[in-house]
């Protein structure tokens, strides 16, 4: 077969292909390959039909692989073989659909097509990227990239190759990966430009080709406006290209590095609001502004990323750049210390970090040490660097080693002769081993000695040394213009400053060197100290808030904790006194600063236990000591604070502040105590009296302690007569005049020279020192006290008030504003003698426009009070009040104005006033108002009370403050009195008659006879009587009663008798007849006549039931029952009477029963006990008279009942003498009822209340002999015989007792 046939056929078989009649062309293909096995047409042509044809699809890729075999290159081929791949599984299948499309791309020229297949590639690539092999389809494509012409079939291959990951399969790309990426970053037809470009940065940094990436940035952002991604790239690149000028400064990178600079600030802006925490656009504007010596600004960014990551190195690096720059040597060392961490050897970084490091260590005098210095050694031996060498002079210069320094500045002088440098170390060394002169003339022969910094500052500090202040400070000067950023050099200026006293320039010079190296103690202690010398308070808390937060954070807590404790802001003081101890807890000074905040925000036992700490710490230590004893005393523990007082000043006799503080508060504690403990009030002044006699030979020249010592004579002075004195070694005031002694008025005397000593001190020290007001007021104070002492004349009473007068309006010359000044100026001015309404009134307003104040209101009250303003007075009272409640003095005075108007209110605030204190006036006028109220004449004993006990205390207190007020003397007897206390009432009456006047003695002699009488000292009650002058009625009845009382009847009856002869009052006279007619019963025995005097006793005064009693129980003894049952009649229509209601109801009820109606008498005693459950009195008689019937009728009897009703009468019984006799009939119940153990069981809780009971014995005494226990016997008789011999029982008892003995085997 021919060519020309081979032709044909092929030519019929693509028609039959185009025809669709795929089979007919396989056969048509199949005969011509039979006769041409290699024709290439033939098996293209056969393998697509066999494609087309779903049974024959296998056999095709046959066909194609066959052409590939003879035509590696032949496009259709591959085609064929890219559409039978296509048609199959792609899991399957991939990887030689990927070999297949890496060869298509390298024959297709079809841009389209190119771009199709790129597509179809990239694809296949994201889903099957795991089963394809990158290298093989690297290798196929990689001639195409080879060729320098870039056409589409190279831009879809680089599409391609540019969704690949960097693997070693894609390594042959890797010096292609530039040419590929601006390829298509060049495509405008290619919509991933920008992952492309974000690629390429990468590929450009690798290689270095820095220009070209800033270049490919900044169209980035020319296409990308803005693009957070971009600026990163942008901010890296300007970071990288910063750190290499300072590795290998390069005038190409500098000059990159100005232009970068114009817009980075913009930039990094824009960054920083799109992603506010992003590292490289904070550590790029901390280099900007680096740039622009903004230090400070920069460091704070740089730490900033540092907080979020510390593994970024290049913040470490700049950081450390900063630091070494600003010569902040000690944060240099903990920068390189950090970097190194995360820095490798290798990086020229790494070595330009060990260079700052070597140069920290030598160059700071703090930071200096061997092992620094041999750093810088070993470096040198590696590599003979002249650097190194100055650095090894220096350190050694600061380690005193002369001999290394000497060394190695001869190594120095070897390599480089005697240039500029070499002079400034040799100076250096001549001036740190004293050659002062040879290292001025070594600086001075520098020639260009205005060019060197170190140098200069070296001149200069050798000329301060000198104190040629001026010459240094002008070398500073100098040196700061070169290098203005140096913090020691900042500093130095500052001294030089400071020193010429131009303090706002020193001041902003340490702001200025603190800011740039807060980690500089020098600096900041001496900024420090200067805002508290220009009080700067608030610059002062700032700064020391700042450098909490670098090295010195110990010392700046404890300044900041003293500053926060000055302003009382004890919490803030409090957490930097704890920063302060944790950083040193061995320093006793923290701990008492922390002590003393912990007392003022009142955390009394922290500050307690944090003193002992000090002492724990320093057992010496004398503050700490005086704190806790004054802690003791706060917390309540009084007793033993004094006792460490006590024990402080015996172990620090001779110590000034344990003397001085000891006195203090022993004057303190005297006068809180010296309203309850006058004499131990005493004891403690005389003490502190001792103290202060002491402290004044160790140091006299203390204001404040002769002003103590004033306060001490003028409290004095108002002690009780008897103690009124001090004793002193010697006179204060001249020496020579031993064992001396202050008496009663001379006090006064002797406190106004301790206040003029201590006047003249303070004006020595400042003519107006701010503490001489203070003084001057004690000294008014003392006049004022001096001139209201009763024990002086008028004339003195005149001068002292004139003197006091001098003394204020001295104080309000110094202070116009103090309002305790204006108040004590209104009360001088109200004294009698010298009487100036209109000034006084003006002062007290005065005080009031300062502040307003409770004790102007109070003494304008009392003005108003005097002009008998009552409405003006009771607001002024009101309002001081309200600002001060417990301002004792407004409600004595509110009650003195309600006296009359409201006497029930009046009391109450009376009451109300002495529970706040102790008040002369406040507690007569309370004593008066509850004698009044609450004390009825007829009231025999009064209830106790709490009113009753409380005033009896205020009364006992004013007696021994002024033992001579003869009425509060009487008063208090008379509440002892009624309250049955009748010795202390006799002594209180005796001390008031001793200490009467003439007016009131009448008065007194009578309480005193009525206090006798009820003490039951009847004879010494008739001799008081007898004493009395002009006897009224109701002394009459006293003597009457007193003569009954003694067995002078006659004398008694007489007496009565005469007061029957009043008229103008029945009710005495009824009594008088009443008290006839019981003599006449009682020792006469004469009936009939007590039985007319009885009823005239009730004719004069029908109302007399005392006297209806009495002659109803004469009826019933005399046994006449008309007369018993009349006056019954009249006993009933008094029933309603709360005091007799008992007494008719019981005298009612044995009238039934005497008269034999039992039934009736239980009915009427029973219906009263329901009526009034809580009345002892009616239990008791139910049971007695229960008891009584149940022994007449022992059949109607009810075991318990008796035993119960009288345990009932106990239970609710509040008088002593019915509990009693409930308890005793209550154990008669029980042991006539049988019930030995209960019975036993009540006695003896009955003995345990009353134990002088012979009737309580005598129960229990029968009730162990029921018992019938031989064992007994010896106790019976001996207690018989005690209850006989010591508690005098009656001759019933008696006889039970003697007859039990008998029975007792």
């Amino acid at each position: 077969m021919d060519k020309t046939y081979i032709k044909q056929q092929l030519k019929l078989a693509k028609e039959e292909f185009m025809r669709k009649n795929f089979s007919d062309a396989a056969k048509i293909c199949k005969t011509i390959l039979k006769n041409d096995p290699k024709n290439i047409s033939g098996l293209i042509l056969y393998g697509a039909s066999l494609l087309e044809m779903p049974s024959k699809k296998n056999e095709s890729i046959e066909q194609f692989q066959k052409v590939i075999d003879f035509s590696p290159n032949n496009l259709f081929a591959w085609q064929g073989i890219e559409q039978y791949y296509e048609k199959c599984d792609k899991l399957t299948v991939s990887q030689q659909l990927f070999y297949t499309y890496a060869n298509l791309l390298s024959l297709e020229t079809d841009g389209t097509k190119c771009k199709t297949r790129a597509k179809k590639c990239i694809e296949l690539w994201k889903n099957y990227k795991t089963k394809l092999d990158l290298g093989i389809f690297v290798s196929t494509v990689l001639p195409i990239v080879e060729k320098e012409d870039i056409t589409p079939q190279f831009l879809a291959i680089c599409r391609v190759l540019a969704e690949f990951p960097f693997t070693e399969d894609t390594s042959p790309l890797d010096e292609h990966l530039e040419k590929i990426y601006l390829a298509l970053c060049e495509d405008d037809s290619f919509d991933q430009r920008f992952e492309i470009y974000c690629k390429l940065i990468p590929v450009l940094k690798s290689k270095g080709k820095r220009q070209q990436l800033v270049d490919i940035c900044e169209k980035m952002l020319s296409l990308y406006n803005n693009n957070a991604i971009v600026i990163n790239y942008y901010c890296e690149s300007y970071i990288s290209n910063y750190i290499k000028t300072i590795t290998e400064p390069e005038d190409d990178i500098l000059k990159l590095i100005d232009k970068m600079s114009s817009s980075i600030m913009e930039r990094c802006e824009v960054l920083l609001l799109a992603q506010p925490t992003n590292p490289n656009s904070i550590i790029a504007k901390s280099i900007a502004l680096r740039r622009l010596n903004e230090f400070e600004e920069s460091r704070k960014l740089l730490r900033k990323v540092l907080q979020v990551t510390s593994r970024s190195w290049q913040s470490w690096f700049l950081l450390t750049e900063i630091q070494i720059n600003i010569h902040c040597y000690d944060d240099v060392i903990r920068c390189v210390q950090q970097a190194k961490k995360i820095l490798k050897p290798t990086f020229s970084c790494y070595q330009t970090m060990l260079m700052w490091e070597i140069e920290a260590y030598c160059c700071s005098r703090i930071c200096c040490t061997v092992q620094g210095r041999q750093l810088a050694i070993d470096m040198f031996n590696e590599n003979s660097n002249n650097k190194l060498i100055e650095y090894i002079i220096i350190a050694s210069c600061h380690l005193n080693d002369q001999k290394t320094a000497k060394n190695y500045l001869n190594t120095l002088q070897n390599k480089c002769d005697r240039d500029d440098r070499f002079i400034f170390l040799e100076a250096l060394y001549f001036s740190e081993f004293g050659q002062l002169d040879e290292a001025l003339h070594s600086l001075k022969s520098i020639n260009n000695l205005s060019a060197d910094v170190d140098a200069l500052l070296l001149f200069g500090n050798l000329l301060w040394k000198q104190r040629q202040f001026s010459e240094a400070g002008k070398l500073y000067l100098e040196a700061s213009r070169i290098s203005p950023y140096r913090c020691d050099l900042i500093t130095k200026l500052g001294h030089y400053y400071r020193e010429i006293k131009h303090l706002p320039v020193a001041m902003n010079c340490y702001e200025k060197s603190v800011v740039l190296n807060p980690d500089d103690e020098e600096n900041g202690l001496a900024l420090s100290d200067l805002y508290h010398t220009l009080s700067k308070s608030k610059e002062q808390e700032a700064l020391l808030n700042y450098l909490k937060t670098s090295k010195n954070i110990k010392w700046a807590s404890l300044r900041l904790g003293v500053h926060y404790l000055k302003l009382k802001k004890y919490e803030d003081a409090v957490d930097n006194f704890q920063i302060a101890t944790k950083h040193d807890p061995n320093n006793a000074s923290y701990y008492e600063c922390l002590g003393d905040a912990l007392l003022g925000r009142e955390s009394l036992i922290g500050a307690k236990l944090t003193y002992s700490k000090c002492i724990e710490i320093d057992p010496s230590l004398l503050y700490p000591k005086l704190q806790i004893a004054k802690i003791e005393y706060r917390i309540g523990q009084v007793d033993s604070s004094i006792q460490l007082f006590y024990k402080i000043v015996n172990s620090y006799s001779n110590d000034f502040i344990a003397l001085f503080d000891t006195a203090k508060m022993f004057i303190e504690h005297a006068k809180s105590i010296f309203d309850c403990q006058v004499h131990t009030s005493y004891d403690l002044c005389k003490d502190a009296c001792e103290y202060l006699y002491k402290a004044l030979l160790i140091d006299n020249r203390y204001a404040l302690l002769w002003k103590l010592f004033g306060d001490l004579c003028l409290f004095m002075a108002a002690m009780p007569k008897e103690l009124s004195f001090i004793y002193l070694p010697s006179n204060i005031f001249n020496k020579s005049q031993e064992n001396y002694e202050v008496r009663g008025l001379q006090l006064y005397t002797y406190s106004r020279r301790c206040y003029s000593q201590a006047l003249n001190i303070t004006s020595k020290k400042m003519s107006l020192n701010p503490a001489q007001k203070y003084i001057w007021y004690d000294l008014a104070k003392c006049y004022l006290t001096n001139a209201l002492n009763t024990d002086i004349d008028k004339n003195e009473r005149i001068e002292f008030k004139s003197k006091a007068e001098l003394a204020i309006k001295k104080c309000l010359s110094l202070d116009p504003k103090n309002k305790d000044f204006w108040n004590t100026m209104g009360i001088i001015e109200a004294i009698e003698e010298i009487k100036n309404e209109h000034l006084s009134y003006n002062c007290f307003v005065k005080s009031l426009e300062i502040e307003i104040n409770a004790i102007a209101y109070n003494n304008l009250a009392i003005k108003c009070m005097i002009h008998n303003d009552v409405n003006l007075a009771q607001e002024a009272f009101t309002l001081s009040q309200h600002i001060e409640p417990t301002l004792m003095n407004s409600w004595v005075g509110q009650g003195l104005l309600t006296r009359f108007e409201n006497p029930v209110m009046s009391s109450d605030l009376f009451y109300h006033s002495t529970t706040l204190g102790f008040h002369e006036e406040s507690i007569c006028n309370y004593t008066e108002a509850n004698i009044q109220h609450n004390i009825k004449a007829d009231t025999e004993v009064l209830t106790p009370t709490h009113q009753i006990h409380h005033n009896i205390d205020l009364l006992i207190w004013l007696t021994s403050r002024n033992p001579k007020n003869s009425w509060a003397q009487n008063a208090l007897s008379i509440l002892y009195r009624y309250s049955g206390l009748y010795k202390n009432a006799i002594k209180a009456a005796e001390k008031a008659e001793q200490y009467c006047t003439p007016e009131t003695q009448i008065g007194m002699q009578r309480n005193m006879a009525i206090s006798l009488l009820k003490g039951k000292c009847y004879q010494e009650a008739i001799v008081k009587y007898q004493q009395i002058k002009s006897m009224n009625l109701y002394d009459k009845f006293g003597i009457a009663l007193a003569f009954y009382k003694t067995g002078r009847y006659q004398e008694a009856y007489a007496t009565y008798e005469s007061l029957t002869e009043n008229k103008s009052d029945m009710n005495i006279v009824s009594m008088a007849f009443l008290a006839m007619a019981a003599i006449a019963f009682s020792n006469h025995e004469d009936y009939d006549k007590a039985t007319t005097l009885f009823l005239k006793s009730i004719q004069s005064n029908t109302a007399n039931i005392q006297a209806l009693l009495a002659t109803f129980a004469l009826g019933i003894v005399t046994r006449k029952s008309s007369l018993s049952r009349t006056i019954l009649q009249e006993l009933i229509s008094h029933k309603s009477d709360p005091f007799f209601f008992k007494d008719i109801i019981r005298f009612e009820t044995y009238f039934y029963y005497l008269n034999r109606q039992p039934n009736i008498s239980l009915k009427l005693i029973s219906r009263c006990v329901h009526i009034h459950p809580d009345n002892a009195h009616l239990w008791v008689n139910l049971g007695f008279i229960l008891l009584n019937y149940y022994m007449a009728n022992e059949s109607q009897r009810k075991r318990g009942l008796g035993s119960h009703i009288f345990t009932c009468a106990t239970v609710i019984s509040n008088k002593t003498w019915e509990l009693k006799n409930a308890l005793v009939l209550t154990t008669i119940c029980n042991l006539f009822e049988g019930e030995l153990k209960k019975c036993l069981r009540n006695v003896l809780k009955a003995i345990h209340l009353y134990p002088t009971s012979s009737e309580l014995w005598t129960v229990l005494l029968n009730t162990i002999y029921c018992r019938g226990d031989i064992e007994d016997a010896e106790f019976i008789k001996s207690h018989i015989k005690f209850v006989v011999n010591n508690l005098n029982p009656n001759e019933i008892l008696k006889c039970n007792l003697l007859k039990l003995e008998t029975h007792i085997p």
